[in-house]
C-alpha cells in the first residue's frame, strides 16, 4: 500500500478519496492536473487484443496505472525511472504496442492461467520492477449468482473535475449511496446491458474513475428457532468494567440488534444504521441473537471474578431490506472501525468476491483490526466471501462431537472450528441458534476477551487456533486469558 492508503479512521469530515486510493491499492499515482489528463488516451480493445495510445509527456507511474486499469494486468515497474512518455499510435497488437509505448524501456509480459497477466517494466533487469500496480478492474461481470447486474461500484480520483453524480448521469445511471466524503460510490442503471456499457466507458473513457467493481447482494441470515423446552440460557454473570478503563469494541456487522433485558444490556453500545432505513422487528432478529452469542463467548473466556471492558457495537447493514450488499458491508466496516472497533464480527456472507471489499479488509487488518466471518451453511467446500479472504479468520460450526456440523461449509479457506449452537432469550422466550454465524459470534467474544487482556492480534489469533482447531476431535473449551 502506498501512503495514500492512510485513509480510514478519520472522521467523515475528512476527504475520504484518499481512502479509496488505499482500498484499491493504487497509491499516489495521479499527480498531474485533471486538465492535463483530459487529452491523454490509452485504450485496450478486448475483442482483438490491441492497444491504442495518445500520450503527451505522461510520467511512467500514470502509464503503469492506466495499463493496469484498462487491461486488468498486474503491472510492476521501476519506481526510480524518471521518464515521461509521449507517443501516439492507432490500434496495434499488444507486443508491438508496448514497444511503441515504452520506448527505450524493457518489458516482459508474463501470462497466467490462474490470475492476471504480469507486465514488468524496467531499465536493464526485471528485478528493478519493484513498484506494483494491480487495479483488479474486471473487464466483465462476475459469474457469481449474487452479483447485482444493474449496479457498479466506482472510486474517483481526488482531483476529478466531475462528480460521481455527473458521471453517472452521463452514463444513464444514478448514485445510490456513497462511502465517506466523495470516495466510493454505488451506481445503479436501468438494466444489465446499461451497466455493462457503462463499465466499458468508465474503464476506457474516464481517467478520473480509478476503480470499477461489481456489487453483490448478501441475503439476511436465517432467524433463530424457538426452543422446544423452556430451559433458559446459562446465566450471564459478567459485569462491565467501570468507565474510564478504555474499551475493546466488537463491531457486529449484521441485522438490527433489539433491546436486550438483563445484565447483557450494559455491554451494548448504541446501534448505528448505515442504510438509512429502519424497520421495527417483532420477532427475534439474527443481529440480536449474534450479540448475545458474542457476549456468551466473552463470558466463557473471562475469569468469573473479573469485570470486562468489552462492548458490542451493533452496525445495522440491512435496515428494512431483505438483503444487504458488499458495498453496505464495506460502509459498516468503516463505520465500526471509525467508532473504535478492533474486532469485527461478520456473521454473514455470499458467493461473490468483491475486490473493493477485499482491499478494505486488507487495510483494516493491517491496522490491527481482527476480522472474523462465517464460513457458510450450504454445506460445500466452495468459498464463502468475505470468510475466504486471506486476512479474515473463517469460522465453521462444530457439532456436539466436535466434528464439522453436517450443515456447515468446510474446505481449505476455513481456519477455525467452534461450537455451532447457543441459546438466547427474547421476550421471555428461549431460542436455539445454530450455524456458522453462531460459531463466529462465539469466537469473536473469546477473541475480544483476550484482546481486552492486552494480547496482541498475533497472540489472540494463536490462541484461537489452539482453542478451536480444524480437526475431527472436540475443540478445546476456551478458558480465560493467561497472564
Amino acid at each position: 500500500m502506498q501512503g495514500a492508503s492512510r485513509y480510514i479512521f478519520q472522521r467523515v469530515n475528512t476527504r475520504l478519496c484518499t481512502l479509496l486510493l488505499g482500498l484499491l491499492a493504487l497509491g499516489c499515482l495521479y499527480s498531474t492536473s485533471a486538465a492535463a489528463r483530459s487529452s491523454d488516451l490509452l485504450r485496450y480493445h478486448v475483442t482483438n487484443a490491441t492497444l491504442e495510445a495518445s500520450l503527451s509527456n505522461v510520467e511512467l507511474s500514470r502509464v503503469a496505472t492506466r495499463l493496469s486499469k484498462v487491461t486488468g494486468w498486474r503491472v510492476e515497474y521501476d519506481p526510480d525511472t524518471d521518464v515521461r512518455l509521449s507517443v501516439k499510435f492507432k490500434e496495434a497488437p499488444v507486443s508491438e504496442a508496448l514497444r511503441k509505448l515504452l520506448g527505450d524501456l524493457n518489458f516482459s509480459l508474463l501470462p497466467s492461467t490462474n490470475g492476471s497477466a504480469r507486465l514488468l517494466i524496467y531499465r536493464t533487469n526485471p528485478s528493478q520492477a519493484t513498484r506494483v500496480v494491480e487495479m483488479r478492474v474486471a473487464r466483465g461481470r462476475s459469474r457469481a449468482t449474487n452479483v447485482i447486474e444493474n449496479e457498479l461500484v466506482i472510486a474517483l480520483d481526488p482531483n476529478s473535475k466531475k462528480s460521481a453524480a455527473e458521471i453517472a448521469a452521463e452514463l444513464g445511471g444514478k448514485v445510490v449511496s456513497q462511502l465517506g466524503d466523495e470516495a466510493a460510490y454505488r451506481l445503479s442503471f436501468a438494466d444489465k446491458a446499461a451497466a455493462d456499457a457503462a463499465r466499458e466507458r468508465l474503464i476506457n473513457e474516464y481517467d478520473d474513475v480509478i476503480g470499477v467493481d461489481d456489487n453483490f447482494s448478501i441475503n439476511r441470515p436465517n432467524n433463530p428457532l424457538m426452543a422446544a423446552d423452556s430451559a433458559a440460557p446459562q446465566g450471564f454473570g459478567l459485569k462491565p468494567a467501570p468507565p474510564g478503563n478504555g474499551k475493546t469494541i466488537v463491531g457486529l456487522i449484521d441485522m438490527p440488534v433489539q433491546p436486550i433485558d438483563g445484565p447483557m444490556k450494559d455491554f451494548l453500545l448504541p446501534s448505528i444504521n448505515v442504510t438509512g432505513e429502519t424497520k421495527e422487528l417483532a420477532e427475534l432478529s439474527h443481529g440480536t441473537s449474534m450479540a448475545q452469542t458474542v457476549l456468551q463467548g466473552l463470558a466463557a473466556a473471562t475469569p468469573p471474578d473479573h469485570t470486562s471492558n468489552v462492548r458490542v457495537l451493533p452496525i445495522d447493514v440491512y435496515g428494512a431490506n431483505g438483503t444487504t450488499t458488499t458495498f453496505d458491508v464495506a460502509r459498516g466496516i468503516v463505520t465500526a472501525v471509525n467508532n473504535g472497533a478492533t474486532v469485527l464480527n461478520l456473521s454473514l456472507g455470499g458467493e461473490g468476491d468483491s475486490p473493493f471489499l477485499d482491499s478494505l479488509i486488507t487495510e483494516v487488518r493491517g491496522r490491527g483490526v481482527m476480522v472474523l466471518a462465517a464460513a457458510g451453511n450450504q454445506p460445500t467446500t466452495a468459498p464463502t466471501w468475505p470468510a475466504a479472504h486471506p486476512d479474515v479468520i473463517a469460522v465453521t460450526a462444530a457439532d456436539r462431537r466436535g466434528n464439522v456440523a453436517p450443515y456447515a461449509n468446510r474446505g481449505q479457506f476455513v481456519d477455525l472450528l467452534a461450537p455451532g449452537t447457543s441459546k438466547v432469550q427474547f421476550n421471555n422466550q428461549t431460542f436455539f441458534v445454530s450455524g456458522t454465524s453462531t460459531a463466529t459470534a462465539f469466537v469473536s467474544g473469546v477473541a475480544a476477551a483476550h484482546a481486552s487482556a492486552g494480547k496482541s492480534q498475533a497472540e489472540v489469533q494463536y490462541y484461537l487456533q489452539r482453542a478451536f482447531p480444524m480437526r475431527t476431535d472436540a475443540p478445546t473449551v476456551p478458558g480465560p486469558p493467561q497472564p
